[in-house]
């Protein structure tokens, strides 16, 4: 198709996509490595702290919250009032994708919670912890049981670590 892909699309849909393929990746071509970004292996050139706060409630407030982000000097917080059982949480969403797109221009990025419960839990902050981590943000949890900042990839392991202690504390059989 000359070095375009075209995505197909339902009858009465938008337009459809044109997008570059480069030369490198086209079907039978050797594989070979792309130019890494400049940014790439150097130093990070400054620190944002982003935030994020939820209320899952309306009898929830989100003050004590904002005031814990305020002092740990974040400079930009992302708030939602949702139900931990939405599947979307668009301030979330973008909070995170905001955080991708600093860390990518070369400053260093860490995401503040005020506690991981504010994420989710098992599953979901597994996930969002791995696309933390592969944009190379931080993460910091200012209260709870993860309290302090985590290499993202630990904290599937630590949450799962938690829930055990808190399972044997309470008495409850391991399975």
């Amino acid at each position: 198709m000359g070095g375009r892909l075209r995505n197909r699309r339902p009858s009465g849909g938008p337009p459809a996509a044109i997008l570059p393929t480069l030369a490198v990746r086209k079907p039978g071509s050797v594989w070979t490595e792309l130019p890494r970004p400049a940014s790439a292996g150097t130093e990070p050139v400054g620190h944002v702290r982003l935030g994020y706060a939820r209320a899952s409630t309306a009898r929830q407030f989100l003050d004590a919250q904002l005031d814990s982000l305020a002092e740990a000097g974040v400079t930009r917080v992302f708030s939602e009032m949702i139900s931990t059982r939405a599947t979307k949480r668009p301030e979330l969403e973008a909070a995170v994708k905001l955080a991708g797109e600093i860390r990518s221009s070369g400053v260093r990025v860490t995401f503040v919670v005020h506690e991981h419960k504010r994420l989710g839990r098992g599953i979901e902050l597994a996930m969002l912890a791995e696309e933390l981590k592969a944009s190379d943000v931080g993460l910091e949890f200012l209260t709870g049981e993860l309290k302090g900042s985590h290499d993202a990839s630990a904290i599937v392991f630590t949450e799962y670590a938690t829930q055990l202690a808190r399972s044997i504390e309470n008495g409850e059989p391991l399975t």
